[in-house]
């Protein structure tokens, strides 16, 4: 498979913090996520996503989003999003980014002092926008790499926006496509961690709710797979939105409400795949936005307040990440991967403050240190 040198990862230090990796749903392309030959693998655009604020319903009446911000209607009980604005990184249109990168670690180092055992160097990602956002992936590889003793960290996705664990697994049993080409029938290629992320609703749906049901079992089957390629299954636990989720109130009417209901879908799903027989971790990065929410709620200030960095953690329509959410995303990653590790970190793009860097890095290791493996005796 393609590498791209992750080098051009700081690339990214020249973007707005606030910017994702796609364009706006103004802009009228489908293509969210486009890597460019110059391997940055990151779009500066710096329209934000507004697909939340325009909510389409199908003929049907589902209330079904078709936009890359996936936001579902509960009530009607599709909870479904079509994912229409596809991660197309390749010319194919495939809606995958295959291409992935070798992470070189710059030779700044980690200053962290951190002494545990290289972190395993193949990584798969298998999710949507808020997996390309920022290109959360090659975060987590250039950090990973930067630790003293790491080696070369390579990090591959397939993220197209909107995408569902179940439209995952259909695709990893279809011939010819690039998630069959990664977890197809076989052990080769082998990966160390395969990482999960559902569509940024349904793991909160209620237990009864079809989509919730059908995405346990994809996360099963899709566990199965990465574990005949030699993998660990890690369950990417993503964060409430912002203000919760205007097209579900009564269930998401807040930050804090969704996120907890997220967690408590992750945690059934790691049940389900542990109890398949299958080795799974959680990596709880809701947990960590709301350690960021706390502290500012510690220090007095508003986190609704445009100047919090918990606000801050969030583009424009107060779901996807801006690079601060990507960052506090990669660092929760991090810490989970390497149970030892701890901050300070060097490694941070430039575009980020020095010290909300390390407020980021602390509060994603507090959260990865919540869910580590007891020790064994």
């Amino acid at each position: 498979m393609t590498r791209l040198l992750l080098a051009a990862l700081f690339a990214l230090a020249a973007a707005s913090p606030g910017c994702g990796a796609s364009p706006s749903s103004e802009g009228g392309s489908a293509a969210a996520d486009t890597t460019s030959e110059g391997g940055s693998g990151s779009d500066t655009g710096t329209a934000a996503d507004t697909a939340s604020t325009a909510d389409t319903t199908l003929d049907s009446g589902s209330g079904v989003d078709t936009g890359m911000a996936a936001d579902t209607t509960l009530d009607s009980g599709s909870g479904v999003d079509s994912g229409t604005a596809a991660d197309t990184a390749s010319d194919s249109g495939s809606g995958v980014d295959s291409g992935t990168a070798a992470d070189t670690a710059s030779d700044s180092g980690s200053g962290s002092g951190d002494t545990s055992p290289p972190i395993p160097q193949e990584l798969l990602f298998v999710g949507n926008s808020y997996t390309y956002y920022n290109d959360l992936d090659q975060l987590v590889a250039s950090f990973a790499t930067s630790l003293p003793g790491a080696p070369i960290v390579t990090a591959s996705r397939v993220a197209s926006g909107g995408y569902r664990l179940p439209q995952h697994e259909a695709d990893a049993a279809r011939e010819a496509t690039p998630l069959a080409a990664f977890l197809g029938a076989g052990p080769y290629p082998a990966w160390t961690f395969v990482v999960l992320q559902d569509q940024s609703q349904i793991p909160g749906f209620p237990e009864s709710q079809p989509e919730r049901i059908d995405s346990i079992a994809a996360a099963v089957a899709l566990a199965a797979r990465a574990h005949e390629h030699g993998a660990t299954t890690l369950l990417f636990q993503t964060w409430g939105r912002r203000n919760g989720d205007a097209s579900n109130p009564d269930r998401f009417p807040d930050f804090l409400t969704m996120n907890n209901l997220l967690a408590e879908g992750y945690a059934q799903m790691e049940q389900a795949i542990r109890a398949a027989g299958h080795p799974v971790r959680r990596v709880p990065v809701g947990a960590a936005f709301a350690a960021i929410r706390e502290g500012d709620l510690a220090a007095g200030k508003d986190p609704l307040d445009s100047t919090s960095l918990f606000f801050r953690l969030f583009v424009a329509d107060g779901s996807h990440p801006s690079l601060e959410g990507s960052y506090l995303a990669a660092a929760t990653f991090v810490c989970t991967l390497g149970d030892s590790a701890a901050p300070p970190f060097a490694f941070s793009p430039s575009a980020l403050d020095a010290a909300e860097a390390a407020r980021l890095q602390a509060a994603g290791c507090a959260a990865a240190r919540s869910l580590a493996p007891e020790p064994t005796p």
